[in-house]
């Protein structure tokens, strides 16, 4: 699916699990550059990681 928004920048907060990490997985497979937000560091680490994986827009945490 092509949503034509490769290049912008999106942070959801809560985004290192559930319904936010989801959303997240699309975003960054669609090419949007995004920031992970969470309170666990290590599941935080966790997500940034598989964000990465996916090839998709730049991924910080």
């Amino acid at each position: 699916m092509d949503l034509k928004i490769k290049g912008h920048n999106a942070l959801i907060t809560a985004s290192s699990s559930g319904l936010g990490k989801a959303s997240a997985k699309i975003l960054v497979t669609e090419g949007v550059n995004f920031v992970v937000n969470g309170r666990h560091k290590e599941k935080l680490e966790q997500t940034v990681k598989e964000l990465k994986g996916l090839n998709g827009g730049k991924v910080v945490g």
